[in-house]
């Protein structure tokens, strides 16, 4: 199995079977993070999940964060001033592959 590079139609695998990931591309996805490190927020280096969800429900200037865990209640009337909600996982090729299960401490064992 290897890793895909989402941004590619070909699906051109990220690593092969013998090395973690291919040096070019990892250069790659490195230069990409850093350059979205300049169109965020400072205080996002320091925010978890939770803090996200709280500036979101409060007035402010900030409406919308990107691969958020949908902690329900922040969904729920009356837990907060403005209710949030979660919508499909992002993706670059419209199949929402690499996704993750959210929630802490879950697991899903292949032998269940």
């Amino acid at each position: 199995m290897s890793a895909y590079r989402p941004d590619r139609a070909d699906g051109a695998p990220l690593a092969g079977s013998k090395k973690f990931i291919d040096k070019h591309f990892a250069l790659e996805a490195l230069e990409f993070m850093i350059e979205l490190t300049h169109l965020v927020a400072d205080f996002c280096a320091t925010y978890n999940l939770i803090d996200t969800a709280v500036a979101l429900a409060r007035d402010g200037p900030y409406s919308h964060a990107i691969a958020l865990y949908g902690y329900t209640n922040y969904g729920r009337v009356g837990f907060c001033k403005n209710l949030l909600s979660c919508d499909d996982v992002s993706s670059f090729d419209g199949q929402a592959s690499g996704a993750c299960l959210g929630g802490t401490g879950i697991a899903v064992s292949s032998a269940t």
